[in-house]
């Protein structure tokens, strides 16, 4: 990756550009000494914020790290700088040396993945029940994902989960751990599907099913979906019984 260095003083007139900041903004060096870097090479609505960090630097002359819009010779991109401030032979700040990376098609893929994983949030938010998916982490179980149906069927937040499986064991009926972690565990050894119904520390009856997929690692997550089965659970039972009469 081409890094681009630009050396300017605290007004931000250019004093020079390295080959990378030349190609990058489509003019030499020479051409581009003695302009105003902020004027010339910034949007409109980013240039006061920038002309702020020069005056923090020149100020207290610290390291700085940000990102910001440029506009360079292919339009306009975004830049993560690194700017550390130049001394005189007395010590005093008379400028910066600003080093950077175009990072716009990093910052493209992760607003793509974000608007992804939104509109995977909102769907499954919408699907009766709860969707999850248990990640095969060091030989353990671990939940990666889970939607905010959950909270409804189990009485606990998403992020509890995902931060220990054993919190899902625990909001599980004594009766059920034990046949959970069996079947979790023959399923893990056979990369199967995932079928089991149990209860909530309530008696609630739920539904959980999932299928296996294998990740570019070697591991397997299982993506599945957790539904309320109680009310058919409550019919088959006292259909048994009656018919028991």
């Amino acid at each position: 990756m081409t890094t681009i260095v630009v050396v300017m003083d605290f007004d931000g007139v250019i004093l020079g550009f390295n080959e990378g900041a030349q190609r990058f903004f489509g003019i030499t060096n020479e051409a581009a000494k003695g302009q105003n870097y902020l004027d010339r090479f910034l949007p409109p609505e980013v240039a006061g914020a920038i002309r702020g960090r020069l005056q923090f630097l020149f100020e207290g002359g610290e390291d700085h790290s940000f990102e910001n819009d440029v506009l360079a010779a292919q339009g306009r991109r975004i830049v993560s700088w690194d700017a550390v401030g130049i001394r005189d032979e007395n010590g005093a700040l008379m400028g910066l040396v600003a080093k950077g990376r175009d990072i716009t098609e990093r910052r493209m893929i992760e607003r793509k993945l974000a608007e992804s994983e939104s509109r995977l949030r909102w769907l499954t938010d919408a699907m009766p029940g709860a969707a999850y998916i248990i990640e095969e982490r060091d030989g353990k179980p671990v939940i990666t994902f889970v939607s905010e149906g959950i909270q409804t069927l189990l009485g606990v937040a998403p992020e509890a989960l995902c931060r220990s499986h054993r919190t899902l064991v625990e909001r599980m009926h004594p009766d059920d751990r034990g046949a959970y972690l069996e079947t979790l565990r023959k399923a893990a050894l056979s990369r199967s599907a995932w079928n089991m119904d149990f209860r909530t520390l309530e008696g609630h009856w739920l539904r959980g099913h999932s299928v296996p997929h294998a990740l570019g690692d070697g591991s397997t997550a299982w993506v599945g979906l957790v539904t309320d089965i109680h009310i058919q659970r409550t019919m088959e039972a006292r259909f048994h019984q009656v018919s028991r009469l």
